[in-house]
């Protein structure tokens, strides 16, 4: 599965097209991501309930994840990806 709306579907995140919560923009991903799929780092603002984050994990499969949240999600942490609080207002 390399189609980044299936993974992004697979996961049920927002950003892709099954799930009732979607914005739309798994079609533009797709075209911009495609051409960074090599990529070795990948920052993700705003983590949410992490199911993106699995998402990238999959796709970008050479890159290190990082996510910023306001919230502690350190639960998502592993060796490739890690979280960091991080509140846009302060």
């Amino acid at each position: 599965m390399d189609k980044l709306i299936d993974i992004l579907d697979k996961y049920e995140t927002d950003k892709g097209t099954l799930h009732g919560h979607e914005h739309g923009f798994s079609e533009f991903y797709e075209k911009y991501f495609n051409k960074i799929k090599n990529c070795k780092n990948i920052l993700e603002i705003g983590v949410g309930e992490g199911a993106s984050l699995y998402a990238w994990q999959e796709y970008f499969k050479d890159a290190f994840i990082l996510g910023a949240d306001c919230v502690d999600k350190s639960q998502y942490n592993t060796e490739k990806l890690k979280c960091f609080i991080l509140d846009q207002s302060d």
